[in-house]
């Protein structure tokens, strides 16, 4: 959340709930219940409302966070959608993500109002993570194993850029000046550093990440990336374009605290494969 003081924890497989933990306690201070499967979760710029991906329920649940409840279900029109990553524009006015069209032939992006429930959808070649840019102008699309070049949607004509060079391509973190974003292009690849001014590749660090879709997250002064392997975690300077310091573990989501000092990453418990803990790393 923005004031820092609490993490929103997706438990998509074994509760279909979101955990609100307490990071003063690093306890889970409630639980609430969305729909099947949730994925991806989103917090409004004010930390008033978040939105979850309902992986197989084909929706959106929108969460009042004041008082730990759902207020609102959004559906998509194809009931054949696998739904993951979101991301709110700066206003907190509309969600973003990937999704079918309404036909489920045709991947792209779907933008819903939230008072309104509204939704526009944009066709492009696939879908797998998304990230909207601090101050509005565009949403970039990563594509997955498939897709070798990420695509940008202006989020006012709703023109779409493609971004080539990129390889595949899973989480992608933009600075909050909105001069560069992160990719990350999976196993046996490299993170990608893009100019947002060139719509081009300008650095690379080798390093496998994972195939999670929210597996990169940059710090509020822009300097570093967090980026969650398999086996390991990479602190990473975006200045030189070098690993800062590389972490034993892996685990699949990671989000950073508002003061740039703390990495919180999702994974299973060693030696476990249904339980869940987050991962916290001190961020030199």
């Amino acid at each position: 959340t923005p004031d820092g003081m609490r993490v929103l924890v997706i438990d998509g497989v074994s509760a279909g709930t979101v955990a609100d933990v307490s990071l003063a306690t690093h306890m889970v201070a409630q639980t609430i219940a969305v729909g099947s499967f949730p994925a991806g979760i989103a917090i409004r710029f004010d930390g008033q409302e978040a939105a979850v991906t309902n992986g197989l329920g084909h929706s959106i649940s929108v969460l009042n966070l004041m008082s730990d409840a759902v207020k609102a279900t959004i559906n998509v029109p194809c009931v054949g959608t696998t739904l993951y990553d979101l991301a709110y524009t700066p206003d907190g006015a509309e969600i973003v993500f990937p999704d079918l069209n309404s036909g489920c032939t045709v991947s792209g992006v779907r933008l819903i109002t939230i008072s309104s429930q509204a939704q526009n959808f944009v066709a492009l070649a696939s879908g797998q993570s998304v990230a909207v840019m601090p101050n509005g102008d565009s949403a970039l699309v990563t594509l997955g194993v498939t897709g070798s070049s990420i695509r940008r949607l202006n989020l006012s004509s709703l023109a779409v850029t493609t971004i080539s060079g990129t390889s595949s391509s899973f989480g992608i973190a933009v600075t909050a000046d909105n001069a560069f974003a992160v990719l990350a292009s999976g196993q046996s690849d490299t993170v990608k550093r893009l100019s947002l001014s060139t719509n081009a590749v300008v650095g690379t660090v080798s390093f496998g990440s994972n195939q999670s879709f929210h597996n990169v997250a940059i710090t509020p002064d822009g300097t570093k990336a967090v980026v969650v392997g398999d086996f390991a975690t990479a602190l990473i300077s975006l200045s030189s374009d070098t690993i800062l310091m590389q972490y034993p573990d892996g685990g699949s989501n990671v989000a950073i605290s508002p003061d740039g000092q703390f990495a919180y990453i999702t994974a299973l418990a060693t030696g476990s494969s249904n339980s869940g803990v987050v991962r916290v790393i001190r961020i030199p």
